[in-house]
């Protein structure tokens, strides 16, 4: 069982690694920050929980299916070089469509001080990147399938970038929760300005 974890976690590594490797993988970096303080201390790693905690499924679509309808997640997080990461969540029973999601993240850089090309400051600037999303998912007994539309932009003085990208994944979850599965692929899409189509990750 250990070699079985051990293998997963090295393909999902390499993986990751040659999709980065591809021009304009890491345009959006900050995709790959986990949302919430329990997601962060879990290596920011999408899996089930039986909680049904609304935060999961901004990295983890299939997640909406376990989550209880009209639950709101706010939250930020900071980071010692003076980020901040800002999160709105929230579920909705809808009475024709079923249980649908939406979330906006939104990530303050901070400030930075510019520079011409002979390396004189300039003036002050700030940079930041944010997401707005809608979810779906259906469940089945123990299983789970969902899906995120998505549209991502990011600023940095004048590198400005956006794009529309898809997230699906596929979850189970034990009746003892003790045994959860998780299938994701996250960032397929296509850059609209300023960069190349994304390639997308699978985890």
């Amino acid at each position: 069982m250990r070699l079985l974890v051990l293998g997963a976690a090295l393909c999902s590594l390499l993986i990751g690694q040659a999709q980065h490797a591809i021009p304009g993988g890491r345009i959006f970096s900050f995709l790959d920050i986990g949302v919430g303080a329990r997601h962060l201390a879990q290596a920011s790693l999408p899996m089930l929980t039986a909680d049904g905690a609304v935060d999961r499924m901004v990295r983890h679509p299939a997640a909406l299916a376990w989550t209880t309808p009209q639950s709101l997640f706010v939250g930020a997080t900071r980071y010692w070089v003076g980020s901040m990461y800002y999160h709105a969540a929230y579920t909705h029973q809808f009475q024709q469509v079923g249980r649908v999601g939406f979330f906006v993240n939104y990530i303050d850089y901070g400030e930075f001080e510019g520079m011409d090309e002979r390396g004189r400051p300039t003036r002050l600037f700030r940079g930041g990147a944010s997401e707005v999303a809608v979810v779906r998912a259906y469940r089945w007994r123990r299983w789970s399938v969902g899906g995120a539309l998505k549209w991502v932009r990011t600023d940095l003085l004048f590198f400005k970038a956006n794009a529309i990208m898809g997230d699906f994944s596929l979850g189970y979850l034990s009746s003892d929760s003790l045994l959860t599965f998780s299938l994701i692929y996250q960032n397929l899409g296509t850059v609209l300005r300023g960069g190349y189509a994304l390639p997308g990750n699978l985890k």
